[in-house]
């Protein structure tokens, strides 16, 4: 019998997302990963309203390992597959960028931060690199401009190099990899999706308000909405939480966030900021080629609009966090994917959300 912080035979810390292992690392992160707390505080109780849902051919073609489906705030379907449970954490990946962006609206909103300032009033040391003149709501919005190339399938693209100061050897982390980033002519107004910018969105909360981003992520959101424990973010290879990925938290919990935003806020979140993520952004400066399976689409506050009354947090792998604001559903789903990028289940997400949302809504 193994002990129980050993890691599978096979498993290699170095290369931890790949197949086989790739369901037991999402939900073990603490194993093999440094880790902050983002503390919960006091729980608040999840009600549940079971339905007789069907999901399991759309959950096997998106390899999810849960899905939780929430309705009018209660809990209405929750399966969890490939091994997990209730009580495990699991590495969200962007949805990190969404919980990130969702506390920088709130700064805004209440004057802490000023969205015009350009990075490098924040931060001194990024003066001359690729985001010193970009602004906090230019970086929300990812049309700030700077050239980085995030082709996960291109060994050559920058987000490779660039993630080493991760979970790499590169030392530094994220804000010795952003100074390093050569500044190059910045082409903004169009939508470019950019893990680094979530990154220096980050470090600005951070020197903002001088105070660490796991706790702030707790004060200003995760005890307040009434998480039942505590997430966790990964830190990079300087010590230091990462803004743009790594987030790890029960889906139980994701359920609660979004239960809150469908609620208008529900006290924590004020309801002109989520109001502001429910009109989205510029349709027009987000159409590309590149995101044909989004059609319709926006961004806004680090968060994807998918038109209507919809929004998401998505991550790499599979994650999904969709919300419905006509119907009040929301739809949580976990996954292990064998592969980074997931744009290619996007109608499979599609057809199922529509299915859950349709005819869904107050009497």
């Amino acid at each position: 019998m193994r002990p129980e912080n050993a890691l599978p035979p096979g498993f290699d810390p170095a290369d931890w997302k790949r197949p086989p292992h790739t369901a037991w690392a999402l939900r073990n992160v603490a194993r093999f990963l440094p880790l902050a707390a983002v503390s919960a505080g006091a729980g608040r109780p999840l009600a549940s309203a079971p339905e007789a849902l069907d999901l399991d051919a759309y959950l096997d073609l998106v390899h999810a390992s849960s899905a939780l489906v929430v309705r009018d705030g209660r809990l209405v379907y929750e399966a969890y597959r490939l091994g997990a449970e209730a009580d495990d954490r699991h590495m969200v990946f962007s949805i990190t960028k969404s919980i990130v962006g969702l506390v920088a609206l709130m700064l805004i909103d209440d004057g802490t931060i000023d969205p015009d300032r350009p990075a490098e009033a924040f931060l001194p040391e990024l003066a001359g690199s690729a985001f010193a003149r970009a602004t906090l709501a230019r970086l929300l919005a990812m049309r700030d401009g700077v050239p980085f190339d995030e082709t996960y399938a291109d060994p050559a693209a920058d987000i490779h190099r660039y993630s080493r100061h991760y979970w790499g050897t590169a030392p530094g982390g994220t804000l010795a990899a952003l100074a390093q980033l050569p500044a190059r002519p910045a082409r903004e107004g169009r939508f470019a999706y950019r893990t680094p910018a979530a990154d220096l969105i980050g470090w600005i909360l951070r020197r903002a308000t001088g105070t660490p981003l796991a706790r702030l992520v707790s004060a200003r959101l995760w005890a307040p909405l009434g998480a039942e424990a505590d997430a966790a973010m990964t830190l990079d290879t300087a010590g230091v939480e990462i803004g743009g990925t790594g987030f790890c938290a029960r889906p139980r919990d994701l359920a609660r966030l979004a239960a809150l935003l469908l609620a208008g806020g529900g006290g924590v979140v004020p309801e002109r900021v989520v109001a502001g993520l429910f009109a989205g952004g510029d349709r027009s400066a987000f159409a590309q080629p590149a995101y044909a399976s989004r059609p319709g689409w926006s961004y806004h506050g680090l968060w994807w609009h998918m038109g209507g009354a919809r929004i998401a947090a998505l991550g790499v792998h599979g994650q999904r966090l969709m919300l419905d604001r006509a119907s009040g559903t929301a739809l949580i789903v976990t996954a292990a994917a064998p592969f980074v990028d997931s744009r290619a289940l996007d109608p499979i997400h599609a057809r199922c959300f529509a299915q859950l949302t349709e005819g869904a809504g107050p009497a």
